[in-house]
């Protein structure tokens, strides 16, 4: 059961686990990291801790041969956020149940579940609310303003 008093957010990983993950992922084995530290540093401050991101990242990294090509690269992820993440992401997403789904949203970096928690039971509500009006109606048991307004002048 989720409480409507907490919003629970992704774990994220704290320094030094993150970039021990992002290292894992973008170094070769006998590469040398040193002259990678401080742009490593950068990339992992991008992806604020997330493992997915972190994962993605490192892959994406791994391919780039000079520190000249990581520096390009991190350009590009400044300008335009990484596709992949969101893919990933959204694959992820598509396989929850639907009544999952209704209570996930990323945003900003962190899952935000409150917000959509109580959009959720909002549409609920309205749902609940329409359906009992067609009901009613298709019973023959609904009355509107102007048969109210009728059957009182009579």
């Amino acid at each position: 059961m989720v409480d409507d008093d907490h919003v629970y957010r992704v774990m994220e990983l704290d320094s030094p686990d993150d970039l021990k993950l992002f290292e894992l992922k973008a170094f070769k084995e006998n590469s040398s990291r040193e002259a990678y530290s401080d742009l490593s540093r950068v990339v992992v401050d991008y992806a604020k801790g997330i493992p997915l991101a972190l994962t993605v990242l490192g892959s994406t990294f791994r391919h780039c041969n000079s520190v000249e090509e990581w520096g390009d690269e991190l350009k590009k992820l400044k300008k335009f956020p990484n596709k992949k993440i969101h893919d990933v992401l959204r694959l992820s997403y598509n396989r929850l149940e639907e009544n999952e789904k209704g209570i996930f949203c990323y945003a900003n970096g962190q899952m935000d579940v409150k917000r959509r928690i109580d959009r959720h039971r909002r549409e609920r509500r309205r749902k609940s609310v329409e359906d009992g009006y067609r009901k009613r109606r298709r019973r023959g048991r609904f009355i509107g303003a102007k048969d109210s307004v009728e059957r009182s002048q009579a």
